[in-house]
């Protein structure tokens, strides 16, 4: 494997992975380390889940999470504003922009925005707090250190050393996320299931971390009971129970008697998909970071 920078194989090579999202997916999926990064990363967002209440709270909710990438992106290019959030919000398809101004009082309830002036027309500008810029490079790291099998050299970027590199990688994700949900497509059923309901990430991330099936997407999971996902996920038990049934009724997957879930061919396709763009996103975004901070030469 590949741990030089600059090497055909390494970081910068995916430099432009931005430009064809879907393609550099199909490079993801067929690269060996696929499956030790997609659980990397699950397992990554539920120990920092696990270790921070503030974050925690962000990701179980989709909206919020989006709200809170697309604000510290909006922050970094220009300024956060109720305006501006509200148009990336539109234009993504997932939240209404009527929600904005909600997330925005969210963030700043947990402490993570407060407000400034300055901004175009008078708007008020949302300035992330040291708070929140901590917790979100913690949330950089993680993501970053997921796809380290695939491209050893992101190291480049993590580490005090790349923090600054990681502030333009926060800035670049999130512009090309919402670039990739404005595109005219029905919303697959296995994000419907598991990442739009409240706490469905979380679910499905526990899934992910177990070790019944070493391949990736994984036909069988656990064994778990509703009792212990629900204590996980820090929800009540009867809506990990409506996650799974709704699972069934699509035909993604069934709890059966003996505690372990069995994922349906469509689900894992579905599942494959959607972690195989997570992660050439991350390779992108962090392979224009490092050519910006002159970290890599250009693939």
């Amino acid at each position: 494997m590949a741990d030089s920078v600059g090497d055909p194989a390494g970081l910068s090579s995916w430099a432009d992975a931005a430009s064809d999202v879907f393609g550099a997916a199909g490079r993801v999926m067929t690269h060996p380390a696929f499956s030790e990064a997609a659980r990397a990363l699950a397992r990554g967002m539920l120990n920092l889940s696990a270790s921070d209440p503030a974050l925690d709270a962000i990701f179980k909710d989709a909206g919020r999470y989006v709200a809170a990438m697309w604000g510290f992106g909006l922050h970094q290019d220009g300024g956060l504003t109720l305006p501006r959030l509200k148009a990336a919000c539109a234009a993504s398809g997932l939240l209404s922009a009527g929600r904005a101004r909600a997330q925005l009082h969210f963030l700043e309830y947990l402490g993570y925005l407060v407000r400034g002036s300055g901004g175009l027309r008078g708007a008020t500008i949302y300035t992330p707090t040291p708070i929140f810029a901590a917790a979100w490079d913690r949330h950089f790291e993680a993501a970053l250190s997921a796809v380290r099998p695939i491209a050893p050299d992101i190291a480049l970027l993590l580490g005090p050393d790349g923090a600054v590199a990681r502030q333009t990688y926060g800035r670049l994700s999130a512009a090309g996320y919402l670039v990739s949900m404005q595109r005219e497509q029905p919303v697959p059923a296995f994000l419907r299931v598991f990442m739009h309901p409240y706490a469905g990430s979380h679910v499905l991330w526990t899934l992910l971390a177990s070790d019944a099936d070493p391949a990736f997407p994984p036909a069988r999971a656990g064994p778990i009971t509703i009792k212990g996902l629900a204590q996980v996920a820090g929800v009540a038990r009867v809506q990990v129970a409506r996650i799974l049934k709704t699972a069934a009724a699509e035909g993604l997957a069934d709890l059966d008697a003996d505690g372990y879930v069995n994922f349906r061919p469509a689900a894992r396709e579905e599942m494959a998909i959607f972690y195989a763009i997570q992660l050439a996103q991350t390779l992108a975004a962090g392979a224009l970071a490092a050519r910006e901070h002159g970290l890599a030469r250009a693939g």
